[in-house]
């Protein structure tokens, strides 16, 4: 028996980039699937892109975590997968996580792999190997219920607040071989500028979690341990790059 996925992405001014991310949806060889779009009132043709893939376009002027939950609130389905409008979908995605929660599993992770012609954002790759820095993308819908969704007032982190919360409540996660593919149009320049701004609101989300939230945006030795593990000739790049970042986040902090 085939069971509805509801597949939500929050969007802003995507229309280079969403339609490779809807059909990479639309291909997927599990098609019990409904693709929900949460635009934040784009000025360009993403609305109208979104609207030859699916009817669920919704145009609302708000943040990450209020469009996904206004997704998870039209959505149909008792499983939920978060996706981003710059990130394609390989084959087997959505047949896999299903295979997870037919076992009985909560929570799935799905493998990310960046694409992009940075070099030094190349290197983040190795990051998303670690196990510090994956977390899920798809839940049982009754986990979301549960938990009343992502907290609206994060302006990141919001998918991180919300897999700390599933874990302190006991559910059980596990992860797929298929994977997602991030095609990063950024420079370094504006990746680096994207973390001082997230430090501005970094406050909130450490006081929430202060443990957890170092052990993910921080250098500790655990990480580190972690990251020698990883025989790749670009971790040296990636420890700086990660420094880079870190401090960055703990500026903009400062100044927030």
């Amino acid at each position: 028996m085939l069971c509805l996925v509801s597949i939500i992405i929050p969007t802003y001014n995507s229309s280079r980039t969403i339609e490779r991310t809807l059909k990479s949806i639309v291909c997927q060889s599990y098609r019990d699937v409904e693709i929900i779009v949460v635009d934040n009132c784009s000025v360009d043709n993403t609305r109208s892109i979104a609207l030859k893939y699916t009817r669920n376009v919704i145009c609302v002027k708000c943040g990450r975590g209020r469009a996904r939950n206004i997704g998870v609130s039209m959505a149909r389905g008792s499983y939920i997968l978060f996706v981003d409008s710059d990130e394609e979908l390989t084959r087997n995605v959505v047949a896999e996580c299903i295979s997870q929660f037919r076992r009985g599993i909560d929570a799935v992770v799905i493998p990310e792999v960046s694409f992009t012609s940075s070099i030094a954002l190349k290197a983040l790759n190795i990051g998303r190997k670690l196990p510090e820095s994956q977390i899920p993308r798809a839940y049982r819908r009754e986990v979301i219920d549960r938990l009343k969704g992502f907290d609206e007032e994060l302006v990141f982190g919001e998918d991180w607040d919300l897999y700390i919360r599933a874990l302190r409540s006991g559910i059980k996660t596990s992860s797929i071989e298929s994977y997602i593919i991030h095609h990063e149009a950024e420079s370094f320049k504006q990746y680096v500028r994207k973390y001082y701004c997230y430090g501005k609101s970094f406050k909130k989300l450490h006081e929430k979690h202060k443990g957890y939230v170092i052990k993910r945006y921080g250098l500790t030795p655990r990480l580190m341990g972690s990251i020698a593990k990883i025989r790749d000739p670009a971790t040296p790049i990636y420890i700086i790059i990660r420094l880079i970042l870190t401090i960055t986040t703990i500026l903009g902090m400062i100044t927030g």
